[in-house]
């Protein structure tokens, strides 16, 4: 990472969604990485342990469950904050029970986004 204070990884296959979250963390001064899948996603988190992880549940290739699955079973502990639009009360107990930190449904409201940004980075955007 360069001389931003934060990263994070955007974890999407949605490329309207990567580049609307990564102009917004642009904005604030998050750098971040992206990737198209859960697979290639936790090889970039890996290999840059971002501060910060914002992914999508559903995905082909590598979906965020599976994902969020192999970053704590790997120790890889940086926040998690699942993105998804399916916001049924089993993904979401299961994301938790995974280990994720939090969740936002899409269409992302940015006020709530930076909320959580926030709490999980303990910073003030």
């Amino acid at each position: 990472m360069s001389n931003y204070q934060y990263s994070a990884l955007v974890v999407d296959d949605e490329q309207i969604n990567r580049d609307l979250l990564g102009e917004y963390l642009g904005s604030l001064g998050i750098e971040y990485l992206e990737a198209i899948n859960g697979l290639i996603g936790y090889n970039q988190a890996k290999q840059h342990n971002p501060d910060i992880i914002l992914l999508d549940i559903n995905m082909p290739r590598g979906d965020g469950l599976s994902m969020l699955k192999k970053l704590r079973e790997t120790k890889l502990n940086m926040p998690v904050i699942m993105v998804t639009s399916d916001n049924s009360p089993e993904h979401v107990k299961e994301a938790i029970d995974l280990g994720a930190n939090d969740y936002i449904i899409k269409p992302i409201k940015i006020d709530i986004l930076k909320s959580k940004l926030e709490r999980h980075l303990a910073i003030k955007l």
